[in-house]
């Protein structure tokens, strides 16, 4: 996401939908030491894991603030030169009234890159566990016409969102992605 944003030192970054701080942190990094970045989410206890692990690594060019990403209220205009949305834009609400307000803060230029998962039978990290669990009891079959983790596996649903925000799509591409989480207890 950082290279299809041209992500660089002193550029300006929001990272919508940061949860636990990615890609923030890493654009922070790769920003610095000019240039700063805002991470927002709408749930604070996720940020509380961005805040320890921000200050764990040393990065002192983020912010992390809870913000509603369909307003992006209070943040100016044309003030930022990239926008990131890692896996966050399906679960709004209104995911058209996000894309727009993106467009608004970007810079004349800016990009936007967005990330969303490919359809379930493509996404072993959903499918595996399904296949599994189908043996042993009826499997719900997935909405993806509701805000949910496959609201854009249907590529064509998020050109049409794009577009109708204003954006031109200069970029597409589906890469594999291994889905691994861990914490530390």
């Amino acid at each position: 996401m950082l290279g299809l944003g041209k992500v660089q030192a002193g550029n300006r970054i929001l990272d919508i939908a940061t949860g636990r701080g990615e890609p923030a942190i890493s654009a922070a990094t790769r920003a610095a030491p000019r240039g700063t970045v805002l991470g927002i989410d709408s749930d604070e206890s996720v940020l509380r894991l961005a805040r320890e692990r921000t200050e764990r690594e040393g990065v002192t060019n983020l912010e992390l603030a809870v913000s509603n990403a369909e307003s992006l209220q209070g943040i100016p205009q044309a003030s930022f030169d990239v926008v990131l949305a890692r896996w966050g834009l399906m679960y709004f609400q209104n995911p058209v009234a996000a894309l727009c307000a993106a467009r608004r803060v970007l810079k004349p230029g800016g990009l936007l890159v967005v990330a969303v998962w490919v359809e379930p039978p493509r996404a072993s990290f959903f499918e595996l566990p399904r296949a599994i669990l189908s043996g042993l009891t009826k499997i719900p079959a997935v909405d993806g016409d509701s805000p949910g983790t496959f609201y854009y596996a249907d590529s064509g649903r998020l050109s049409r969102d794009l577009e109708s925000a204003g954006f031109d799509i200069q970029h597409s591409e589906a890469i594999a992605v291994d889905v691994m989480e861990a914490v530390a207890s």
